[in-house]
């Protein structure tokens, strides 16, 4: 959970499909951010950084537990306020 004043409730969620994971912004206010550019989704690799409202999250996918359903278990995504 992140907690600033520009961070939407359902801001961006993470999502597993086979060996790929996607980060998909949910239509927040301020957008969701990787190297200076706004994304609506992306395919994450270990490593990359992308920004929600001041925080600046570092992928790494052995750190991210998914469910069945290929999206991150709660405490993880969707990443939210």
């Amino acid at each position: 959970m992140i907690e600033q004043q520009k961070v939407s409730r359902q801001h961006a969620e993470v999502v597993r499909k086979g060996n790929l994971f996607i980060l998909r912004d949910l239509g927040s206010s301020n957008g969701t951010w990787s190297k200076d550019e706004r994304v609506g989704e992306m395919i994450l690799q270990d490593g990359d950084i992308f920004r929600i409202g001041q925080a600046r999250v570092v992928f790494v996918p052995g750190m991210m537990p998914f469910e069945a359903n290929g999206r991150a278990t709660s405490g993880y995504g969707p990443i939210s306020k």
